[in-house]
């Protein structure tokens, strides 16, 4: 399965992670959807978010970017919610595959 790895920027204030990532269906699939419920694409992936999970927490589509829910909302949102107690610098982000590892 493929998967896509973002980084959310720790924003102050954000109540709501799913809002912000743009998550509006409550129904769970455990496994991707088999097509896209808003474009019909066929191509779903998982979508893991740094600092949040140590695999993908939703699905996405890679054609629209529509976002599919693996856990249960609050679940979800459980995982998210690390990320306000998280730190992240961009910068050490920028020219990675040009760096030695650590």
């Amino acid at each position: 399965m493929k998967i896509r790895t973002a980084i959310l920027s720790n924003q102050t204030g954000i109540k709501d992670w799913l809002k912000v990532i743009n998550v509006n269906d409550s129904k769970v699939y455990k496994k991707p959807p088999k097509n896209c419920s808003n474009c019909g694409g066929h191509k779903i992936i998982g979508l893991e978010i740094l600092g949040a999970h140590k695999s993908c927490i939703l699905w996405e589509c890679q054609k629209c970017q529509e976002k599919y829910l693996k856990f249960t909302k609050a679940y979800t949102r459980k995982l998210l919610n690390k990320l306000n107690d998280m730190s992240i610098n961009l910068e050490d982000f920028m020219d990675i595959e040009y760096k030695e590892p650590n």
